[in-house]
C-alpha cells in the first residue's frame, strides 16, 4: 500500500496521558469518501458550513444554468464539478475545523493509514522521558 501524507493533529499537550482520539490524522489531498458521499461524509465529521456550502452552490449553480436555458446534461456535469472541488477542499475544511476546535498541528507523517500515521506520531514525536 502506498504512504500517503497525513497532519497529525493533537487536542491536549498532554496526550500521552489522555486516550488515543485526543490524536487525529488527517490525509492531505484528495477525498474520495468526500468526493462520492458530499453530504454522508460532511455529516458524519459534522462540518456543517461544509453542508451548507455544498447544497447551496449546487444550488445556485442549477438555477443560475437553468435559466440561462442550459441543457439538463449541462447542469450535471457542472454540480460533478462541483463535487470534484468539494473532494480536493473536503480535508482543510477538517483540519479548519479541528483548529477551530483547539486542536494543535504537530506535523507530517507518511504512512499507509490513518491508524499507521497516528502509530508513528507516537513512537517518533512525542518526546520520550
Amino acid at each position: 500500500m502506498p504512504a500517503k501524507n497525513f497532519s497529525t493533529l493533537v487536542q491536549n499537550e498532554n496526550h500521552l496521558l489522555r486516550k488515543m482520539d485526543d490524536i487525529v490524522a488527517v490525509k492531505d489531498g484528495f477525498c474520495w469518501s468526500a468526493f462520492l458521499l458530499s453530504l454522508v461524509w460532511a455529516t458524519f465529521h459534522q462540518l456543517w458550513l461544509f453542508v451548507f456550502s455544498l447544497i447551496g452552490l449546487c444550488s445556485i449553480t442549477f438555477f443560475t444554468l437553468y435559466q440561462q436555458g442550459a441543457e439538463p446534461s449541462f447542469n450535471l456535469i457542472a454540480c460533478f464539478g462541483n463535487f470534484v472541488l468539494f473532494g480536493y477542499l473536503a480535508n482543510d475544511f477538517r483540519r479548519f475545523k479541528l483548529r477551530r476546535a483547539g486542536y494543535l498541528e504537530r506535523g507530517i507523517i507518511l504512512a499507509p493509514t490513518v491508524d499507521a500515521a497516528v502509530q508513528r506520531y507516537l513512537r517518533t514525536l512525542v518526546p520520550r522521558r
